[in-house]
């Protein structure tokens, strides 16, 4: 799955946020701690600049929040 997403984004897909959320929970999952907080760090920057209110993106940063530990995401 992690692949599949990251093939998406380098073909240019227009959900920035969204894909880069998936991505994070993905490499997670996968123990890939790092680049997970890479993803989310750049999903959430899209998406204050962006869509700071959408409602699905916000969901998806919320879960990745409390998966990771974040506080006051």
């Amino acid at each position: 799955m992690a692949a599949a997403l990251g093939k998406s984004m380098a073909l240019g897909q227009p959900d920035v946020a969204l894909f880069s959320f998936y991505l994070a929970l993905a490499r997670w999952r996968l123990g890939d701690k790092e680049q997970a907080r890479r993803w989310y760090d750049q999903a959430r920057q899209w998406m204050d600049k962006n869509r700071p209110d959408d409602e699905r993106l916000r969901r998806l940063r919320a879960e990745a929040a409390e998966l990771f530990g974040i506080r006051g995401n």
